[in-house]
């Protein structure tokens, strides 16, 4: 899977919606995902964050750094930019 440089997409907020809303997250490749419904870290950009609901997060303003909130399960339910 080709990723773009976050820089080179036009709206960077909307495009990781729709490409994590609601897939689990996992360590390593994905390599048997017929339904669409896991996404590797590994294709993450480099300035990221993974967030769990209820969990600690520091407030440190950082526009460029995309923010995934996921559920007990690592499913993806939240991604903002910022903090």
């Amino acid at each position: 899977m080709t990723i773009p440089a976050t820089e080179t997409i036009e709206n960077p907020q909307a495009y990781w919606e729709h490409a994590l809303m609601g897939k689990v997250l996992v360590d390593g490749p994905v390599t048997q995902d017929k339904n669409g419904t896991v996404y590797s870290k590994s294709n993450l950009p480099s300035s990221h964050r993974i967030l769990t609901v209820g969990g600690p997060m520091t407030l440190d303003l950082r526009t460029d750094r995309l923010n995934i909130t996921v559920d007990e399960e690592m499913r993806v339910i939240g991604v903002f930019y910022g903090y």
